[in-house]
């Protein structure tokens, strides 16, 4: 038999607690996340973080998620995650010039959490600038539930299952 099979063995690929980090270049592929609990494969716990010119793919729920506050995404691929390519929380964060692509592979309903990113709760006063959302399955960008004050501008949105950018139960948000 010449069938081969992937197994993950991790459920986290990294999980950032500290503050003032940088983490640059860095490819992350395969997680199992479900197998303890639906979470994301990369998680920033801390304050200012940075996370630049990295490929986060292939997990099986969520790519990257947000805590802490003044976190940083820049120039990064999310691709192909399971329900979500970002999710998070918290204030001053930043998504700068990322592709978000193919996300919800699992097909999880549109209606409860899924798509390139569902930001809930409370993800405010952040900058989601200058990135591609395309090709996920339910909405490119989901702000939902006082995610306010978020500045919005020049992002690229097309060819996914729902709106490119979707605002819910969220106010002062620019556009």
């Amino acid at each position: 038999n010449n069938c081969q099979i992937e197994v993950g063995l991790r459920s986290t690929w990294l999980y950032v607690v500290g503050s003032n980090i940088k983490i640059r270049g860095l490819q992350m592929r395969h997680s199992s996340t479900l197998g303890i609990g639906a979470g994301a494969a990369c998680g920033l716990a801390g304050d200012n973080i940075v996370v630049e010119d990295c490929i986060l793919s292939w997990s099986d729920f969520i790519g990257i998620s947000f805590g802490g506050n003044n976190n940083k995404l820049l120039r990064c691929t999310i691709a192909k995650h399971g329900n979500s390519g970002i999710s998070g929380t918290g204030k001053g964060h930043s998504i700068e010039e990322c592709r978000v692509i193919y996300n919800n592979l699992d097909r999880y309903s549109p209606s409860w959490h899924c798509g390139g990113a569902k930001l809930i709760p409370r993800f405010s006063k952040g900058r989601i600038i200058g990135n591609e959302f395309a090709y996920d399955v339910g909405p490119g960008l989901w702000l939902d539930n006082s995610c306010d004050q978020n500045r919005i501008e020049r992002n690229f949105c097309h060819d996914n299952e729902g709106p490119g950018i979707m605002v819910e139960l969220s106010e002062g948000n620019e556009l």
